[in-house]
């Protein structure tokens, strides 16, 4: 008798804790549209070389060092994003990543034949 009244409370928790009207409603994991602004730390790094079949490896200019870029910045961007299906998504994102600098040079560097000189200003 113990023995049944233990099976039938274990079968009773078991049909309260799955309610049968709760596992057909379906709710979408994500909106329909979402929009975003954002901000992220970017860290670049650019570095180039101009070589030459007669001479060889030639000069390694490093923008962020040796032509005054930021090589860390916060970086602003825009997102759209487009839930069409149930597994299908469309997306967009735009971001502002700003290369210009204006600096002066503090050695002479030589460039395919071309000498800049100490304190040129660089844009």
């Amino acid at each position: 008798m113990r023995r049944i009244a233990t099976v039938l409370a274990a079968f009773v928790l078991v049909l309260s804790a799955v309610p049968v009207g709760a596992q057909g409603v379906h709710e979408p994991l994500f909106d329909t549209f979402n929009f975003k602004f954002e901000a992220s730390w970017v860290h670049t790094q650019t570095i180039i070389r101009l070589d030459s079949e007669i001479l060889g490896e030639g000069t390694t200019l490093s923008f962020e060092d040796d032509l005054g870029l930021p090589d860390k910045e916060a970086v602003p961007s825009l997102s759209f994003e487009w839930q069409f299906g149930r597994r299908h998504r469309l997306g967009v994102r735009w971001q502002d990543i700003k290369r210009d600098s204006t600096t002066q040079v503090l050695e002479e560097i030589e460039w395919g034949g071309e000498i800049i000189p100490i304190d040129a200003h660089v844009t």
